[in-house]
């Protein structure tokens, strides 16, 4: 009995572990990444290609879009408060497209990274939701 109750929480504690480490994973990969972009459980959602796209910022509502032309595949993010330092805690409304489906959630999205070019780097875990947004002045 005592044996068995040993490998259980064994056996447990390694799932835990490896969930941990993917998500880990995920969030190292997405902080290395220059580009404007949507991944969730690692998956590449959107990705912005500057031949075929276009970026927008609403500062009256703090809304970032990335979309094709014809707004076919597009990513929104509407913030409650504009992200202004790595480890802030930002409430996000995200919507994007996915196999001819138009998605939508709310999140509370921490702020992993800022660049000088207006690039924030958002991170919700439970998830595995990760964004790459640009703040256009």
């Amino acid at each position: 009995m005592r044996k068995s109750l040993h490998i259980l929480l064994t056996v447990l504690i390694l799932l835990i572990l490896t969930g941990c480490q993917g998500s880990l994973n995920m969030e190292s990969e997405m902080l290395k990444t220059e580009k404007v972009c949507l991944k969730v459980e690692g998956r590449l959602i959107y990705e912005y290609n500057p031949a075929t796209d276009q970026l927008g910022f609403n500062k009256t509502t703090c809304q970032f879009r990335a979309g094709s032309d014809n707004m076919g595949d597009y990513f929104v993010a509407t913030f409650a408060e504009r992200p202004v330092r790595k480890g802030q805690s930002v409430e996000v409304t995200l919507q994007w497209t996915e196999n001819n489906t138009v998605v939508r959630k709310k999140r509370d999205m921490k702020v992993e990274k800022l660049s000088d070019n207006g690039y924030v780097w958002l991170w919700y875990r439970k998830e595995g939701i990760g964004a790459v947004v640009r703040f256009l002045e």
